[in-house]
């Protein structure tokens, strides 16, 4: 079994975390931080129970792997939970992992991403401002302003002792009559941000006649379909390169590790 973290210690490699990778205070610059930091941030149609999913490949390569159909907030908090678990847990095979291990492990990147996210000294005079604070529509000023869930932010005042739990009661049955748990406000208005680096690597590869598309597919020996599904590429993103004559010498190419 994974020994417990304490809150001190997740709290603390949350800040460093979020000190490491320069996140702005609203958020916005997460996803292009991770990516800038070495993982790679993909899109996959997640199946089963799981919003996203994250690990260290066989050559050490880190990876969150993230579901579609998300608002931009609950895709931070996905970003930010997926980032507690390569730091936090490593060394843990969650396939090993009981169901009160698993609980374990997902409350502390849970409590890693609250407090990556929304940082104490932060957020602490925002809650103090707040008048009706088990109403869920006082937070969306700050959803606005931090790009994070109004269900996250109140999480995050009840854990640090704004509310009552007879308050936090009260709220979460607002968010269920107000079907808050479906669609939040501004859920459509907050502009959702999609992973970059991979489509950089093959724009930069192609554009600059490196390679071209079909020497890619025949030396990996894979259809541009599955280029697409592997690295939630659209379509129409290869066809201004189907004409490219063929590239030869493909020995000379930097290879991008598609293993990794």
């Amino acid at each position: 079994m994974p020994s417990e973290l304490t809150n001190a210690a997740i709290k603390k490699t949350a800040v460093l975390a979020r000190e490491f990778l320069n996140i702005c205070s609203d958020n916005g610059n997460l996803l292009l931080s991770l990516e800038k930091s070495g993982i790679h941030v993909l899109e996959k149609n997640v199946g089963g129970k799981a919003d996203a999913y994250s690990a260290w490949s066989t050559k050490d390569v880190p990876v969150i792997v993230l579901g579609i159909k998300k608002s931009a907030v609950r895709r931070n908090f996905d970003l930010a939970h997926e980032l507690g678990h390569l730091l936090l847990h490593a060394h843990v095979d969650f396939l090993m992992l009981e169901n009160n291990e698993r609980a374990q492990v997902e409350r502390e990147a849970d409590y890693f991403a609250s407090c990556f996210l929304l940082p104490a000294q932060t957020v602490k005079k925002e809650f103090e401002g707040i008048k009706k604070i088990s109403n869920p529509d006082s937070y969306i000023p700050l959803k606005l302003k931090y790009h994070v869930s109004i269900q996250a932010l109140e999480m995050r005042a009840y854990k640090l002792g704004f509310l009552t739990p007879k308050q936090h009661s009260y709220f979460y049955r607002q968010i269920s009559l107000n079907d808050y748990k479906l669609e939040e406000p501004l859920d459509r208005e907050i502009a959702l941000k999609r992973p970059g680096k991979i489509r950089s690597i093959f724009h930069m590869i192609l554009n600059n006649h490196i390679t071209d598309l079909q020497s890619i597919e025949e030396h990996f020996q894979v259809e541009r379909s599955l280029l697409e599904e592997m690295f939630s590429i659209e379509s129409e993103f290869f066809v201004p390169y189907e004409k490219q004559s063929n590239f030869t010498d493909f020995n000379n190419v930097l290879r991008p590790n598609f293993n990794a």
